[in-house]
């Protein structure tokens, strides 16, 4: 009996404890939003010659990804950019598997498109094939899922990776791609609506401020350095098993002579994340600090890997500056 009684005392005092906070709360007004994740989709851009045409995308799950919505003029049945590929290669076809974001994905006519072209002009006969597996707004985290999920099963000759772009980027809601999981199906969220209630107490806003104030990481880029590091690592290796060269490109920076150099650190929140861990609020110093960081991991990782290559397109473009610079 002495049992129960503790145990009906214990929850006396714990109800009355939260009954206390919750009301000392409610008569100072105390409120406070939680942080949540943004799970951004973007819309796709294309162009028919100097007309602009806006395509939706769709989630893919599990995971973090999209692909713009398929049999498009511009998409194929599997929502890649067109002309559509067999799943199957013609005999003495090479296929050239392209990975990134809008840079590799958008225009008028992308450069894996234009690549392609090249090589085949260049050999005399149409031998050469790009499968254009890119996507606006992608980051090495969605390029490493759609390589397992659809590039290394159409079995490419080689894999063209160009990234570095979007990956420091810091999104408003400070949180990084990997840790935007989507399950594989839209389960019943009708639970939820009870923990809701639970975060609309003062209780609750208190503990969820206590969270964000101990998550000292926030804010985050999508893809941090080490995370960059680690997507690059693991689509090397999962090429190396598949027996598929793999080129990585450098992203160019902006040229020196164009006084509107872009930075990281256009945002509010990017200011604050940048500006603490390179304790500098300076534009270009942030620029460059960060293209040099992340083109730097790209280089470790194909110097790691014998089927790994450098396409280092940010030093061809510097070249390209200074022959201006110097007249030629």
């Amino acid at each position: 009996m002495s049992n129960v009684k503790n145990y009906i005392l214990s929850i006396t005092v714990t109800v009355a404890f939260f009954a206390l906070a919750e009301g000392a709360l409610y008569l100072a007004n105390f409120e406070y939003a939680p942080r949540e994740k943004a799970y951004w989709q973007p819309m796709i851009t294309m162009f028919e010659g100097t007309r602009q045409r806006n395509i939706a995308t769709q989630f893919e799950y599990p995971g973090y990804i999209w692909r713009t919505i398929a049999n498009t003029r511009f998409t194929d049945s599997r929502g890649f950019r067109r002309p559509e590929l067999p799943d199957v290669k013609s005999e003495g076809k090479i296929r050239i598997a392209f990975l990134g974001g809008s840079t590799t994905h958008g225009g008028f006519r992308p450069y894996p498109e234009r690549a392609i072209a090249l090589l085949n002009d260049a050999l005399g006969e149409d031998r050469y094939e790009a499968l254009n597996a890119a996507c606006s707004s992608y980051s090495t985290h969605q390029s490493r899922i759609a390589l397992d999920r659809w590039v290394l099963p159409l079995k490419p000759d080689a894999v063209f990776l160009y990234h570095g772009w979007n990956d420091p980027q810091v999104q408003d809601d400070g949180y990084g791609d990997h840790e935007k999981y989507r399950p594989a199906a839209q389960i019943d969220r009708s639970w939820l609506s009870s923990l809701t209630h639970v975060r609309n107490l003062h209780m609750g806003m208190g503990m969820a401020a206590l969270v964000d104030w101990a998550d000292f990481s926030w804010p985050r880029p999508r893809v941090s350095p080490e995370k960059f590091r680690e997507n690059l690592e693991y689509m090397a290796q999962q090429c190396e098993l598949a027996g598929v060269p793999l080129w990585v490109a450098t992203r160019p920076r902006t040229q020196r002579s164009d006084s509107s150099r872009p930075f990281y650190a256009s945002k509010a929140i990017e200011r604050q994340y940048y500006g603490d861990l390179l304790a500098t609020q300076d534009g270009t110093a942030i620029y460059d600090t960060v293209h040099r960081l992340y083109t730097d991991l790209q280089h470790d990782i194909t110097r790691q890997h014998d089927n790994a290559y450098t396409c280092d397109l940010s030093a061809f473009i510097d070249q390209l500056e200074q022959r201006q610079l110097d007249g030629q």
